[in-house]
């Protein structure tokens, strides 16, 4: 079994790199508006203050477990509902850029790392949780935040369709590959 500190360091990062990678390499967004989403995105800065906090080996005070527990088992159908307004609002399409960006996140980005794990010999457990997490589809807070701020909000609502719909395969392939 892997100790609950690594395991909230790879829920952490994961969300941290997530994050980075979709304002970088999906978003594009002009440097303005880049210092405007730091400003209002506190999700972002909860996120990386929350992997911070990990790191220094700090943990979640027992009083406030079952708070954010119900607050986590809730979370998954808020995102389906949320990932179905956007979806449902824009118009889908399907082009070069989306497939890239489709396969970058569901397949080379979870191989890279996993490469890169196995090269420096990382535990067989920790490897799977990693990469899985990786090869989950894109977030719905991309599309919420492209919608905000209106930029690129139809190839983000594509690529968050197009990588759930092909995660089917993907994320099945990856778990396979590690079980």
């Amino acid at each position: 079994a892997i100790p609950r500190r690594e395991l909230a360091v790879v829920q952490y990062s994961s969300i941290a790199l997530i994050l980075v990678s979709m304002l970088i390499l999906v978003i594009k967004i002009p440097p303005k508006l880049y210092f405007q989403l730091w400003g209002y995105g506190s999700l972002v800065i909860a996120a990386v203050l929350g992997f911070l906090l990990t790191l220094c080996g700090s943990q979640m005070p027992t009083q406030l477990t079952s708070t954010f527990d119900l607050l986590g088992k809730g979370a998954g159908g808020v995102a389906i509902f949320a990932a179905g307004i956007v979806l449902g609002t824009r118009h889908l399409s399907f082009d070069k850029t989306i497939l890239a960006t489709v396969t970058m996140k569901n397949i080379v980005f979870p191989l890279v790392v996993l490469l890169i794990m196995m090269a420096v010999g990382a535990p067989h457990n920790l490897r799977r949780l990693v990469v899985i997490a990786l090869a989950i589809p894109t977030a719905t807070m991309p599309s919420t935040l492209a919608i905000q701020f209106n930029v690129n909000e139809k190839e983000l609502a594509s690529t968050q369709f197009w990588s759930t719909a092909c995660s089917l395969i993907t994320l099945s392939a990856f778990v396979l590959a590690l079980a």
